[in-house]
């Protein structure tokens, strides 16, 4: 099974997000190299895709999920950036930082919304 490893990306009560294509909306993530660890995956990957380099892991948070036609596991963590500055990556087509309403909406997956639900509860306890 292939993974992949990003992280649902919270500033100021916002939360980032890729666009891909004119429809699709994702979390910063990548595949994951033979000899990383998931924390090394996804540091390389944010950093790759979004610029950013400084941030807090919130530890005792982690999703994931399926996706079922392509036999791959997403695994997400929660961070924090110090800064909401970001540059995007020539993988992606723009960046916008969104309201958990909104970022719901932008997400058109199932699997992403409820990973996007558990970071929500989790910010609100």
């Amino acid at each position: 099974m292939k993974v992949s490893v990003g992280a649902i990306i919270w500033h100021k009560k916002k939360f980032l997000l890729l666009k891909k294509t004119e429809e699709y909306w994702e979390f910063p993530k990548g595949k994951k190299k033979k000899d990383e660890t998931d924390i090394q995956t996804m540091l390389r990957e944010i950093e790759e895709e979004t610029s950013i380099k400084n941030l807090e892991i919130v530890r005792d948070f982690q999703a994931e999920y399926l996706i079922d036609k392509t036999d791959k596991l997403v695994k997400l963590f929660l961070i924090k950036p110090i800064t909401d500055k970001v540059v995007i990556s020539r993988e992606h087509k723009d960046y916008d930082w969104f309201s958990f309403e909104e970022a719901l909406e932008k997400l058109k997956f199932e699997n992403m919304q409820k990973v996007l639900i558990k970071a929500q509860n989790y910010l609100e306890k």
